[in-house]
């Protein structure tokens, strides 16, 4: 319910074409952001993922490996959903200013 409000509202703001263009750059640069950091943090899974596999970070015992390795997939996991969920986000707001504008008469997608 709280997204459909928040739609609403975004799709009533979007009217004024002003609004509409500081709207969309600052989404812009706000998505950029976010995926610049998600890719920051699975890049260092899957660095420190490669270290642990190629033998070249050493561990007191065969358990600590296990549990290092199993946290590095799991953080590469929750990066990829994160950027699946930016992604999604990204695309909704486009559509959305896509069609709150006024002069838009043919959408071909």
């Amino acid at each position: 319910m709280e997204k459909l409000i928040e739609y609403l509202v975004k799709a009533n703001l979007l009217q004024d074409s002003r609004t509409r263009e500081y709207v969309e750059v600052v989404s812009c640069n706000k998505a950029a952001m976010d995926a610049f950091s998600i890719m920051q943090r699975r890049s260092f899974y899957l660095n420190v993922l490669s270290l642990v596999q190629s033998g070249r970070m050493l561990f007191a015992n065969m358990e600590d490996k296990t549990d290092c390795i199993r946290i590095c997939q799991e953080g590469i996991s929750r990066c990829n959903m994160e950027m699946n969920g930016l992604c999604n986000q990204v695309i909704g707001d486009a559509l959305l200013s896509l069609i709150t504008q006024p002069n838009v008469k043919n959408m071909n997608f």
